[in-house]
């Protein structure tokens, strides 16, 4: 349920232990302490000798977690052509009128990158007139990370907690003491819409978060999505970004359920 660049990804490795000194051991680690273990890259003997160091205690094996961080990557356009270089294809008879829109873009924007979709809709030329830039050199192709934050156009004002009503206190007293006590147990709130149920978990939340853990908000459906956002940003914003990071997702049915860890 979190998205790809969020999940573990652990890596194995190979710490030679304190005070060995053998001739294999040291061509194996090659002057290195530790080293990357992928049992491919090793021929059936050497595996052997790797497990009976392993088994001897000469050699410690190691798992490291790692990010699986897969940025997506989009082609961009830049513009590789002078001032003057523009001005003078600009007038060429050879140039066509598509060719002419495009250098007149590229003579507006001399900085920056530009997908192709946004050069073919701001400067009204065809995908294939890129291309054929591209090939003769008036641009230049490149692959960029791209950076979505589906948060950046949510802006709101920052709230606070609201004082509990005497229900929703006692339902409160009642989750804080499992969570405070780390108890595994499962609670379900019941109550009309506008009773006050969101609050309580908002407050569960901050309550998890002040605790040094987590807590993962379920949405029963995705048209609640939306003020649902709002509302978790409006409460733990902080230099417009969610710190800690909150991941909020839709369900397609059941009652809205709090998962505090």
């Amino acid at each position: 349920m979190l998205p790809n660049a969020y999940k573990a990804k652990y890596l194995k490795r190979l710490r030679m232990a304190d005070n060995v000194d053998d001739p294999k051991l040291k061509e194996l680690f090659a002057g290195q302490d530790q080293i990357d273990f992928s049992p491919k890259k090793y021929s059936s003997e050497q595996l052997k000798e790797i497990r009976s160091f392993i088994k001897k205690g000469m050699v410690i094996p190691v798992s490291t977690i790692g990010r699986r961080d897969q940025q997506k990557k989009i082609l961009v356009y830049e513009n590789r052509l002078a001032e003057q270089e523009i001005k003078e294809l600009a007038i060429k008879n050879r140039t066509s009128a598509q060719q002419k829109k495009l250098l007149n873009f590229l003579n507006g924007n001399q900085h920056g990158f530009f997908t192709k979709k946004e050069i073919s809709e701001i400067a009204s030329v065809s995908p294939a007139v890129i291309k054929r830039a591209a090939d003769k050199g008036w641009l230049e192709e490149s692959y960029q990370r791209l950076d979505r934050d589906p948060l950046k156009e949510i802006n709101p004002h920052k709230s606070f907690s609201l004082h509990l009503n005497d229900q929703q206190q006692a339902v409160y007293d009642k989750v804080e003491q499992a969570i405070v006590d780390k108890k595994n147990k499962t609670f379900l709130l019941e109550g009309i819409t506008g009773s006050g149920k969101t609050e309580i978990y908002l407050q569960l939340i901050q309550k998890t978060i002040d605790l040094g853990r987590g807590a993962i908000l379920l949405v029963p459906e995705i048209s609640l999505t939306p003020q649902m956002i709002d509302r978790v940003k409006s409460r733990f914003a902080q230099k417009n970004r969610l710190d800690p990071l909150w991941f909020i997702r839709w369900a397609a049915n059941g009652p809205m359920a709090g998962n505090f860890r």
